[in-house]
């Protein structure tokens, strides 16, 4: 990646590196982006809009309850990546960590598909510990003993 790439707008640097999809911009971002101004400069710098305030509300929510189940579920990012990748998604792994870290954003449809990722990693581990109660032990074999 180049010093000079704005990290907080995917799209905006029209020069990424091959397989660098930090730049890259998916479905109607990309569209939207390009009829602003006829050729594809981002002209609303500067400006806002409900819908934009709103979506990236939206996003950094999203991000911060995303790095919040990683967290707790005690996730990797190298799994979770994994995952991710698995479903198309475009980044690399070190993109993912930067997007954790609210470096960078990712488009809708990454987020989405890192999210779901996460989601399933949690789905397959197995439920958490629980404190047996007295009871909980009358169903074991050789449990002849009483208090």
């Amino acid at each position: 990646m180049h010093g000079e790439q704005d990290h907080g707008d995917p799209g905006a640097n029209s020069q990424s590196e091959p397989g660098d999809a930090l730049h890259r911009e998916t479905g109607d971002d990309a569209g939207a982006r390009k009829n602003r101004d006829g050729n594809g400069a981002n002209a609303s710098v500067g400006t806002t809009n409900s819908n934009s305030t709103r979506n990236t509300r939206r996003s950094a929510e999203q991000r911060l309850l995303t790095t919040r189940a990683i967290h707790e579920a005690e996730l990797t990012i190298a799994d979770v990546w994994l995952r991710y990748f698995s479903f198309s998604g475009a980044v690399a792994e070190y993109e993912v960590h930067a997007y954790l870290q609210g470096l960078i954003n990712l488009p809708r449809l990454q987020r989405d598909l890192l999210a779901q990722a996460v989601n399933e990693l949690i789905d397959e581990q197995p439920d958490p510990r629980r404190a047996p109660s007295d009871a909980d032990f009358d169903d074991l074999p050789g449990d002849d003993l009483d208090d």
